[in-house]
């Protein structure tokens, strides 16, 4: 127990660093200066990791983050979450952070879902123009219209929720599902 303790302390006192050593001092334009409050801060080409208590990796990026407000903004994010079983990669044109347990995706959001047994091609794919993710819960929802491809499948519909643990999706309204029929002989 002390060393899953200790590596914990450790990685989280290196994610601590990482986020220190990323975040650069914004310039001292008169006009941003006068907007920007003393807690709020920004940086660009940002990374991050972080490993939860379920074995569960995740790994961040984008192109450029600010905090204003208390509220984190991010240009490009890229939301890498690994498992044993599979992994989710998370990406759209901009996102926003709430309270560190919500993460709001936001313009041509894209969802690609690899499996554990074909983790070179991905297993399906979800587009959308909003989407939450929320960490604390392994959930992903949407209350807009989905589309989730396969290579056999595609279905679309309103309003959305995905349990990344049990691996079970419910779409809500207004679906339609079309399936390509192509037999292996």
């Amino acid at each position: 127990m002390k060393f899953k303790s200790g590596v914990l302390i450790t990685t989280t006192l290196g994610l601590i660093a990482l986020i220190f050593t990323q975040y650069q001092q914004v310039e001292q334009d008169t006009n941003l200066a006068a907007q920007l409050s003393q807690n709020d801060w920004h940086g660009e080409q940002i990374k991050s990791w972080s490993l939860n208590s379920n074995q569960t990796l995740l790994y961040f990026e984008a192109k450029s983050l600010y905090q204003h407000a208390g509220n984190v903004f991010i240009a490009q994010p890229q939301v890498i979450r690994t498992s044993p079983k599979d992994t989710y990669i998370i990406s759209s044109q901009e996102a926003q952070i709430q309270q560190q347990s919500l993460y709001q995706f936001k313009h041509d959001v894209l969802v690609s879902h690899y499996t554990e047994q074909n983790r070179d091609e991905y297993t399906s794919r979800l587009e959308t123009e909003e989407l939450y993710y929320h960490p604390n819960t392994e959930r992903l929802t949407s209350p807009y219209q989905v589309i989730i491809q396969s290579s056999q499948q595609r279905t679309q519909g309103i309003g959305l929720e995905i349990d990344l643990l049990s691996q079970q999706t419910q779409i809500h309204s207004q679906v339609k599902t079309q399936y390509d029929i192509n037999p292996a002989y």
